[in-house]
């Protein structure tokens, strides 16, 4: 387990906003259905009554209840049935049907017939395409997302996007850098909600991706039960053959705790100056993170390092 899942919550106790919340939303609906009777009254645009209103008003709050108190019973039985990535991709497909069956119902108890919706659809579809293209977008993009999975609720990925650009840093010297670095965002996806894909980074902070940015990405996954791991290591104050250093160094990391493939074990010179020379160490190593695996090995290669330079002084006498 990821050490951010955790992470302690709140008890429901020491939520003293959700009465509050809960107060405001209500007033919302009311001053939402005050507005809207207001104004179909004043330009007649349909033969509406305000208790045709009030239950409008009603079956809203008590859809909207509904759809949130349903989605936590098939999240949480989904998830017992078959995990928190089935779970996460089964409640956004619930809540995008529930809400399109309930705007219907609220459509229904306003007295709009199929035939005047069908009529109305061409235009009111023109208008709310070109204001809100961009919502639309990333609706239709979830629906794109849930159905053709590129990732799910609690895989690991590496999202890539050109809209989203990043500044690639420098290690001086060169070598001590890995040899690439993919410009993304990395770490665990936690909903996939109707508009935003949540992530949770590897550095604990929360990001959330509109849909329709990240269904034009390049989603790497990391979830593998292995993966290479490459370590550099300086070598400095060790006269003796390279070649036998290399030797050494290979003999120690097979038996490292993380290398999964002995045999594949690689170690060869990267680079090298007038004065030291590095090795590179490439290594198959398990679990989905690499920094854990790399700091074991280069435990295990400063310790190797450390013993030959002793060797060496032991047997110069110095």
């Amino acid at each position: 387990m990821h050490p951010t899942d955790a992470a302690p919550r709140a008890p429901p106790a020491s939520r003293p906003w959700l009465v509050a919340y809960s107060v405001g939303v209500i007033a919302l609906f009311v001053a939402i259905g005050a507005l809207l009777f207001y104004g179909l009254e004043q330009v007649s645009v349909l033969p509406i009554s305000l208790s045709a209103l009030l239950r409008v008003i009603v079956a809203l709050a008590l859809g909207v209840g509904a759809i949130y108190a349903i989605n936590a019973v098939i999240r949480s039985a989904v998830t017992r049935a078959w995990g928190q990535r089935r779970a996460g991709q089964a409640s956004a497909i619930f809540r995008i049907a529930a809400y399109v069956v309930l705007a219907l119902v609220a459509l229904s108890l306003l007295g709009v017939s199929s035939l005047a919706l069908l009529a109305g659809g061409t235009f009111a579809g023109l208008v709310i395409g070109l204001a809100g293209q961009d919502v639309l977008a990333s609706l239709f993009a979830g629906i794109v997302i849930l159905a053709a999975t590129p990732y799910r609720v609690g895989e690991r990925v590496t999202i890539t996007t050109w809209q989203y650009g990043l500044d690639v840093p420098a290690y001086p010297p060169k070598f001590y850098s890995q040899d690439f670095l993919i410009p993304g965002y990395t770490g665990t996806i936690v909903d996939i909600g109707i508009f935003y894909t949540t992530m949770r980074t590897d550095d604990a902070t929360i990001m959330k991706f509109p849909n329709n940015i990240a269904v034009q990405a390049a989603v790497i996954s990391h979830e593998v039960l292995a993966r290479p791991v490459r370590t550099k290591v300086e070598i400095t104050g060790v006269t003796r053959d390279p070649a036998e250093v290399v030797d050494a160094l290979r003999a120690a990391v097979v038996g490292n705790e993380w290398v999964t493939d002995p045999a594949a074990v690689r170690v060869t010179i990267n680079q090298a100056t007038a004065a030291s020379y590095v090795v590179a160490i490439d290594a198959w190593c398990r679990g989905a993170h690499e920094e854990a695996p790399r700091s074991s090995i280069l435990i295990t290669a400063l310790r190797t390092v450390r013993e030959l330079q002793r060797s060496e002084r032991a047997a110069t006498g110095s």
